[in-house]
């Protein structure tokens, strides 16, 4: 096996671990996260809230449309609704109730209740996007972002830490396993 390949073997089983782990402080994570926030930056993350699937879906593709990079566009286009059709599909398999009242969620809309929390959506896909970009730039500066938009689910009280875990998970591996699939988008 390549060395690439075992730190890619390495880098999951980490992930898969730090999963594991993180099952069992979810609670503590998001009390001390909602007893910890900052009143300034409430507004801003509530905001924030608002970019989800479809507007990173939209601003990526128009980013490689712009780019010219053609080959990425088609397993691109097959990645975002895979990621968001296993994350529905997991959200009702496993229907784990969002966080309750007791960390006062920053966000309260009836719709939320409908939705299970595992996985994190909006996390699930901003991580899928990374595997696409072609610059070691370009992937530090979506990581930091997708890890932006990973805390504000927590920090906004609308996920458990597994979850978002669980999102940067699998929103890494099925991108990753779309884009070898396609001959097209490898490097």
């Amino acid at each position: 096996m390549k060395k690439s390949a075992m730190l890619v073997v390495a880098f999951y089983i980490i992930l898969v671990l730090f999963l594991m782990l993180s099952l069992i402080f979810d609670r503590q994570v998001l009390s001390f996260i909602a007893s910890n926030r900052i009143s300034s930056l409430n507004i801003f993350f509530i905001y924030f809230n608002r970019i989800n699937g479809l507007v990173i879906f939209t601003f990526f593709l128009l980013y490689f449309i712009l780019k010219k990079e053609y080959k990425t566009i088609k397993p691109y286009l097959v990645n975002v609704p895979s990621v968001t059709i296993l994350a529905y599909m997991l959200k009702y398999v496993v229907h784990r109730s969002r966080p309750g009242i007791m960390f006062l969620p920053l966000i309260t809309k009836s719709n939320l209740s409908l939705v299970s929390s595992f996985p994190s959506g909006h996390t699930i896909v901003a991580f899928s996007i990374i595997p696409f970009l072609r610059t070691g730039k370009e992937k530090i500066i979506w990581a930091i972002m997708a890890i932006f938009i990973a805390f504000s689910r927590l920090y906004l009280g609308l996920h458990y830490l597994s979850d978002v875990v669980a999102g940067i998970f699998l929103g890494l591996l099925i991108a990753n396993i779309i884009r070898k699939l396609h001959p097209s988008a490898r490097k």
